[in-house]
């Protein structure tokens, strides 16, 4: 084009090995010229205009393609969800049914139990489970009733809010379930029952071996769950202890008997401490 343009000013005529053209067709010429760039500029405009477009479509058909795909993923995912509720819905109407037949010879239902912490619910449905061996009354509260009547000073190694904290952080949901399977179950309950008789009948009859073996068979199987219970317990009972007979009166301490079993017994706490102990 620029050449073009700058043969306007060119004479008319050329040298005498060009071809010489009017003024008219030159002009008419010049706009052929100018006519087929402009169509050739825009071809090469709408070529990549094209082009462009090719390339959004092929775009927007793979976003297309993946919006799709992830849909149906969602579809697949919140079915599976569904289904995942149902069950669950299901098993807790089962788990509900369970726990109103374990409560109703109590004339209790399941809606009493929404107020309790996962501990409280696991010693109401263990009590339910006990009803008819005779072990509704514990030693602890047997004691208690003696010495009042008596009108002997107690003191307390452990405070029932401390018990009740310590019992609440340890026992989840998960204990509930549990409970409710061995309560529902007759096999399950049987042996716990037996276990809870044969425990009675070691303590009564001075069983040691026994009690041993259970505290040494929980300390390997829940060790977090022992050492909550029974170490750190044990260590601030002998220390409790410890404070208490620095009046230089005669005490007698009743803890669970398994606090005076094994290796992190309160007996040997005690003799950290420097006291002699002697089975009586």
């Amino acid at each position: 084009m620029y050449q073009i343009q700058e043969m306007k000013f060119e004479p008319v005529r050329f040298s005498s090995d060009k071809i010489k053209i009017s003024k008219v067709d030159f002009e008419r010429l010049k706009k052929s010229a100018l006519k087929a760039y402009t169509q050739h500029n825009l071809y090469a405009t709408v070529s990549k205009k094209i082009e462009g477009l090719e390339k959004d479509k092929e775009f927007y058909k793979q976003e297309l393609q993946e919006s799709r795909r992830c849909r149906a993923e969602e579809y697949n995912d919140f079915r599976y969800e569904l289904k995942s509720l149902e069950k669950e819905n299901k098993r807790l109407n089962l788990e509900i049914k369970k726990v109103n037949e374990i409560l109703a010879p109590s004339n209790m239902n399941i809606s009493a139990l929404s107020v309790l912490t996962p501990a409280g619910i696991v010693s109401i449905l263990e009590s339910t489970m006990y009803q008819g061996e005779n072990y509704t009354t514990s030693f602890d509260e047997l004691l208690i009733k003696k010495s009042q009547e008596k009108g002997i000073e107690l003191h307390e190694l452990e405070s029932v809010d401390f018990q009740l904290d310590l019992l609440n952080n340890l026992y989840t949901w998960d204990d509930v379930k549990a409970t409710i399977s061995t309560v529902a179950d007759s096999t399950k309950k049987e042996e716990t029952i037996k276990y809870l008789k044969d425990t009675f009948n070691a303590y009564v009859d001075g069983n040691i071996e026994f009690l041993e073996e259970d505290v040494a068979n929980m300390k390997k199987e829940v060790p977090e769950f022992y050492d909550a219970l029974v170490t750190q317990r044990n260590i601030k009972m002998a220390e409790n202890i410890d404070k208490l007979v620095e009046d230089g009166k005669n005490h007698t301490i009743a803890v669970g008997c398994k606090h005076f079993i094994g290796e992190d017994s309160v007996l040997k706490e005690l003799e950290k401490r420097g006291y002699t102990i002697n089975r009586l």
